[in-house]
């Protein structure tokens, strides 16, 4: 309309109620508005999108309705995994500048506005994650691209952590090529960031398959974060900035643990795998599960005493946080 202005960010997630998961992401998606909810970012200058596969729920609907969210039905993306389906998220008509991707198991601590003025405006951002491929794995794929292989290597900390996550890292934890968490990415759509993506999210693939000197490959090679890191390198190399994201606007349960980021200064909180594992008869009893899972992570790893109250801490909240949503927000 003539004399609004334009939203800060278009912020996206996108549900899958088609899948094998699609219980799970109702309650996700319920769980993530009805943060968007008590943190206040409805009243907010930043546009939410709710990208749904397949029909929402009545729950999703009504919370999205609240948000003031542009709730839409998409088809599934093309191709033999459910991971590549948050593209869709980056095929919406743009109504502000850049855009914030979130996968559909975050929840909010703090308002969106709050987050976007922590977000660089005209750079390309995430948090960095546990690679798939091997270095040796990663020179065959950018040689088949015919690009050189990125000069700079990042340390990936948390790997000793997780104790049998990282895949083919664990002996290279201290020397891996850039490679990214596609849970929570954010650019300026004049960046292209989302057409190389949906671009390479099969080319990375097909060579993964095709060249025999690979070896072995972790199957999450074959998802959407390698092609999101060769995506980052080839938009680096054309001058776009890359910033990583600070600890606390993607915060996973090894940040916490790590003491990266304390349970106090979370304002994005990653909940991977939850409602995965938990055969829960109903929301609530899955948060719970949830939260004893989360307390109970690193002690099963013989954490440290240090480790093991951070993780107590951050599941405590998490527990109280999450509950009071459903209270608050879903269960009417």
């Amino acid at each position: 309309m003539a004399g609004e202005s334009r939203p800060d960010l278009d912020v996206v997630i996108v549900p899958d109620f088609l899948g094998a998961s699609a219980q799970a992401f109702e309650y996700n998606a319920a769980l993530f508005l009805a943060s968007w909810l008590e943190t206040g970012s409805e009243r907010g200058n930043c546009q939410l999108h709710v990208v749904c596969i397949g029909e929402p729920p009545e729950v999703v609907r009504r919370l999205g309705d609240a948000a003031k969210a542009r709730v839409t039905v998409r088809d599934p993306f093309p191709g033999p995994d459910r991971f590549r389906n948050k593209l869709r998220g980056v095929q919406i008509e743009p109504t502000a500048e850049r855009f914030l991707l979130l996968d559909a198991d975050i929840v909010l601590f703090r308002s969106i506005t709050e987050v976007a003025k922590l977000l660089a405006p005209n750079a390309i951002a995430a948090a960095y994650g546990g690679s798939a491929l091997s270095v040796a794995q990663w020179h065959i794929v950018y040689e088949r691209l015919g690009m050189a292989p990125p000069t700079r290597r990042i340390a990936i900390n948390k790997a000793p952590l997780a104790k049998g996550f990282g895949g083919p890292l664990q002996s290279e934890f201290g020397a891996t090529f850039p490679y990214y968490n596609a849970g929570v990415v954010t650019a300026p759509w004049a960046s292209g960031l989302a057409p190389l993506w949906e671009e390479l999210i099969d080319e990375v693939p097909r060579i993964l398959r095709s060249d025999t000197r690979l070896g072995p490959i972790n199957r999450y090679a074959f998802f959407d974060q390698p092609p999101l890191a060769v995506a980052v390198e080839v938009l680096q190399r054309q001058g776009w900035p890359l910033h990583i994201l600070p600890h606390r606007l993607h915060v996973r349960w090894l940040d916490v643990c790590s003491g990266f980021v304390s349970a106090r200064e979370v304002m994005v909180v990653h909940n991977t795998g939850i409602f995965k594992l938990e055969r829960a008869s109903d929301l609530p009893e899955g948060i719970r599960h949830y939260a004893d899972r989360t307390r109970d992570r690193m002690k099963a790893r013989g954490g440290t005493p240090g480790e093991n109250a951070r993780m107590a801490a951050f599941a405590e909240r998490l527990e109280a946080y999450l509950l009071g949503l459903h209270r608050r927000w879903i269960d009417g």
